[in-house]
């Protein structure tokens, strides 16, 4: 990740990492064990999706154990991929 800084976002909602490579967001990235439980998945989603608006990003990324499917919610894409992946 040579020239990549990564950050925190917190307005309304959390998202755990956002990504920055030369004075621009690239990624914006949510690590949980799992998506099984509703609130869980609501508050990961939701923080997702706030970070990947605020800096105009069409895709995100959730890392958990061992989920793995794609989301499309309104105009954003979401990878959920295993850590191990």
């Amino acid at each position: 990740m040579e020239g990549q800084e990564v950050y925190f976002h917190k307005e309304q909602k959390e998202c755990d990492f956002i990504v920055r490579k030369n004075n621009r967001i690239t990624q914006a990235i949510q690590v949980t064990l799992n998506l099984s439980d509703e609130k869980i998945r609501n508050r990961e989603v939701d923080g997702l999706i706030e970070a990947m608006g605020a800096y105009g990003l069409s895709e995100g990324l959730i890392i958990t154990e061992n989920e793995q499917s794609t989301l499309k919610i309104e105009q954003f894409k979401i990878q959920i991929v295993p850590i191990w992946k």
